[in-house]
């Protein structure tokens, strides 16, 4: 089959949903991807009843709220689409209640100290802006994850809410311009970095299956030192996996942009398509589940944590991010004096932000794995800083001097700025 015939198939998609649900659902779903909006029951039934058609005709027969708790990695429960009626028989109970809302205990889960020792009780909430979709036999729904009285346990919740409020103080510093979006979001493309290793030998170092990581051991003869693996011929082993996965990712509206050796012996990279940054950090998580699922069926392990092992390259994800205002980057330059306007004041927010908040950028990145790779034998260092590069630094001090802030040419930056890998948040 081709690439186009598979795309999206285990999906819940728009296409999917333009087909199956009736043209004010629809396009009410449409507007939530980019606002908050509110459903009726009614609306919610039959959104919850074309769902488990799709579902079943992709082979499902059980349905999970997936979500994403202080983990670093998905959790979900596997529910049934029936039950027993008072005749003794089997029916369908998967209506808009089971859709929106489920319920859990989350006493188990992480939550940062946030709540009660006695408070156990959690939630779940359907994320409408993100697709449901069908692995082997489940069918896996999207939503948030809270607590009783409201607190977010989970990651997704605080991302959607410095998306929307980042969306909000974007068209505030539009509006100085005249300019009225209808949509602001934020659009990421992460890249993800991943060793392979041999079933056998992976099973034969204690450390590496219950650590992920190697503990000890002898330096090998061979390291990096040659800087041949970096971008050079994939071995036909590794090929068949890239294959695969690429074909499971497609089934699952992943388009696997670009795939290469890394750096380090043994390490690939697989760079999927920019999306709302929400979306893609769902993508990445299936991206990463993929990665280990297909590596298993090839006798491969895939390993995932970001410094496996001492003396070579440990594994970085680096985020590619934009802000788009009606599917205009911000981030580029224009043609008109307005435009150009409205791209230095991005910039200078971006490193008045940066600057200010330097302290919660490292915070947030500074998880105990990651820690072993950032500052040691590779970039980028454990300190905040913004690298523009020397010709949007040049501009920016000339800005109130040589020229107005309004100019009406600009230098194309994206292809006028070298890459800067010491910077962790650089302009390229």
């Amino acid at each position: 089959m081709t690439n186009s015939a598979i795309f999206g198939i285990n999906m819940f998609d728009n296409n999917k949903m333009h087909e199956r649900l009736s043209e004010t659902l629809y396009d009410k779903i449409l507007l939530g991807q980019n606002r908050e909006v509110t459903f009726s029951d009614e609306e919610l039934d039959e959104y919850a009843s074309a769902l488990l058609v799709w579902a079943r005709e992709r082979g499902a027969t059980r349905y999970s709220h997936w979500f994403s708790p202080l983990t670093n990695s998905t959790a979900g429960k596997r529910n049934t689409f029936e039950c027993i009626d008072c005749g003794g028989l089997l029916t369908d109970k998967f209506r808009g209640k089971e859709l929106k809302i489920g319920e859990g205990d989350a006493s188990s889960f992480p939550n940062g100290g946030i709540r009660q020792t006695f408070e156990a009780k959690g939630i779940t909430r359907w994320d409408y802006t993100s697709f449901a979709f069908v692995e082997e036999d489940c069918l896996y729904i999207p939503v948030y994850f809270h607590s009783f009285g409201g607190e977010s346990l989970d990651k997704k919740t605080p991302l959607v809410k410095s998306c929307r409020a980042l969306a909000h103080a974007t068209k505030r510093l539009l509006g100085c311009f005249d300019a009225m979006p209808n949509t602001v979001k934020s659009v990421v493309g992460a890249e993800q970095e991943y060793f392979l290793v041999d079933k056998d030998l992976f099973y034969a170092r204690t450390d590496l299956t219950v650590c992920g990581r190697t503990l000890f051991g002898a330096k090998p003869p061979k390291l990096q030192q040659l800087h041949d693996h970096y971008f050079g011929k994939t071995k036909s082993a590794v090929l068949d996996f890239m294959r695969d996965v690429d074909n499971e990712l497609l089934k699952l509206g992943i388009l696997a942009a670009t795939e290469h050796n890394e750096v380090a012996p043994c390490q690939f990279e697989l760079v999927p398509c920019y999306q709302r940054a929400p979306v893609a950090c769902d993508q990445n998580q299936l991206i990463m589940q993929t990665l280990e699922r297909v590596a298993d069926k090839h006798n491969l392990v895939c390993l995932l944590h970001e410094k496996p092992f001492s003396y070579i390259n440990g594994s970085g994800k680096h985020n590619n991010w934009s802000i788009m205002a009606d599917e205009d980057n911000l981030f580029k330059t224009g043609n008109t004096a307005q435009r150009n306007g409205i791209f230095m004041l991005t910039i200078a927010s971006v490193l008045a932000a940066v600057d200010d908040y330097a302290d919660l950028i490292r915070a947030f990145t500074a998880s105990a794995t990651n820690a072993r790779r950032l500052g040691g034998m590779e970039a980028p260092s454990n300190i905040i800083s913004v690298f523009v590069g020397d010709k949007l630094w040049s501009l920016m001090n000339e800005v109130g001097t040589k020229f107005t802030l309004g100019k009406d040419t600009l230098p194309d930056f994206p292809h006028a700025t070298d890459r800067n890998r010491t910077s962790p948040f650089a302009f390229t």
